[in-house]
């Protein structure tokens, strides 16, 4: 089975913490690429328990289910999904 939907591309944008809520969205289209809502997150001795987010300024595939880091923008090439399109 083959995947007809097409993927999209994000510039990740620095993730905000709100009440205790980390949320962080892309900053050209302002999709929502993380949030901590309703997620449980792994308290362990000594390691970091932060919510997970993308590094700022990172280029984010969204393929249906599937999230991917294909690089940075301004170093790397932006890609020919870039989520400019979905601006308006």
């Amino acid at each position: 089975m083959t995947n007809t939907q097409p993927t999209t591309t994000h510039v990740a944008a620095p993730a905000v913490v709100v009440r205790g809520r980390v949320i962080q969205r892309c900053a050209v289209c302002g999709h929502k690429l993380a949030d901590s809502h309703n997620t449980a997150v792994v308290v362990s001795h000594g390691r970091d328990t932060s919510f997970p987010v993308w590094g700022e300024g990172h280029l984010v595939r969204v393929d249906g289910n599937r999230t991917t880091d294909v690089g940075v923008f301004g170093k790397d090439e932006t890609p020919a999904d870039v989520c400019l399109d979905l601006v308006e």
